[in-house]
């Protein structure tokens, strides 16, 4: 049976041998193990801010699929309408930049929001 402990005296007998990989089978249980630069730094996503192209009421979902707002923390895709901006009866989008991660939503169903009015944060997705 191969063990935590037979592991961990393998690791260190590589380490000290200067060896990249290792293989070990004991029965029908086979291990391999391999030894490499350090784990990459996972990239850090950058926040966008989603800001209106228009005037107007805000919808959080479109009048005909209500219950559809979306909340921090849902993934969006580029292009995805992630709310609407009412005005003369008039729906128009307000749309995803970038792919990503909902972090903020900044308006709520009835505020009237101004032309570049900051709406939305998305954590862009690297």
């Amino acid at each position: 049976m191969i063990t935590v402990d037979l592991l961990d005296d393998l690791l260190k007998r590589m380490q000290a041998a200067g060896l990249s990989g290792l293989e070990v089978q004991q029965g029908d249980t086979s291990i391999i193990m391999r030894l490499g630069s350090a784990v990459p730094a996972v990239a850090s996503s950058k926040p966008v801010p989603v800001r209106s192209q228009s005037l107007g009421t805000f919808r959080a979902s479109h009048p005909r699929r209500p219950n559809t707002a979306f909340k921090p923390g849902d993934h969006v895709l580029k292009g995805t309408a992630l709310g609407y901006l009412e005005a003369s009866g008039t729906l128009t989008a307000i749309v995803a930049p970038a792919t990503g991660t909902l972090s903020e939503v900044l308006a709520s169903d009835g505020d009237l929001i101004g032309f570049g009015s900051h709406v939305f944060t998305l954590e862009e997705s690297a």
